[in-house]
């Protein structure tokens, strides 16, 4: 596993300044989100030099020094080389969103999700119907990560939409986004035997992160009472 001095190939990261794909950097190729702040921008700097004598032995074990590390950049610890700065990164992305080039526009999406911006919201709405099919899949997946209830019903709407990966993108936001009104729509499409079996088991899924979600907050409700 390569150490954190080293930044990842140009080709997936949009100069390492507004954040990643899912292939730009291992932590987030995994999953995993550091808040507001991609793992990615942390790259190269003096933080990044320093966790490179670090031998990972796992993708956790990468996974969470990403999260441990973006946390004490994103809190101010140090002097906070290497940080980016917000308000510039989520202009800039906004201003790709609308780039000629399709791949920028995707980039620029899956961008905004990772910002977890408000402003970020009504602009990705718009991008589920860009003419791409990839933006428009990275679009509603962003949605589901920033986690504004403005974008339920858009994203009930690209239900219907009439290519199945971004159908399937869509019950990721869904899922993420964890409303409950969205079950009985998720379930339609489960049960629908016409529809492509990746697209019925994105909307189970969907389905059981938004109960798991409810159970959670449930549980959290009674906590509070006792």
């Amino acid at each position: 596993m390569p150490g954190w001095s080293k930044r990842p190939a140009s080709a997936d990261v949009v100069a390492g300044d507004w954040g990643c794909t899912a292939r730009s950097c291992p932590p987030c190729r995994y999953g995993t989100k550091a808040g507001d702040l991609c793992v990615t921008a942390l790259c190269g700097s003096r933080w990044g030099a320093g966790l490179g004598s670090i031998e990972m032995s796992s993708r956790v074990q990468w996974c969470w020094t990403a999260l441990i590390v973006a946390a004490l950049v994103a809190t101010g610890c140090g002097n906070g080389a290497g940080r980016p700065d917000r308000t510039e990164a989520v202009n800039r992305a906004l201003a790709d969103l609308k780039s000629p080039d399709p791949v920028t526009r995707r980039k620029a999406a899956g961008a905004l999700g990772n910002t977890r911006d408000a402003r970020a919201v009504q602009p990705l709405i718009d991008a589920l119907k860009d003419e791409n099919f990839g933006v428009r899949a990275e679009a509603a997946r962003a949605l589901g990560g920033i986690g504004d209830n403005r974008a339920f019903a858009p994203l009930v709407a690209a239900l219907k939409e009439s290519e199945p990966d971004v159908r399937d993108a869509v019950c990721q936001g869904l899922g993420q986004l964890g409303n409950p009104r969205a079950i009985e729509h998720l379930t339609a499409l489960a049960d629908d035997e016409n529809e492509r079996p990746i697209v019925r088991d994105s909307a189970r899924a969907a389905i059981e992160e938004i109960k798991r979600d409810e159970r959670g907050r449930e549980g959290e409700g009674e906590e509070r009472e006792d």
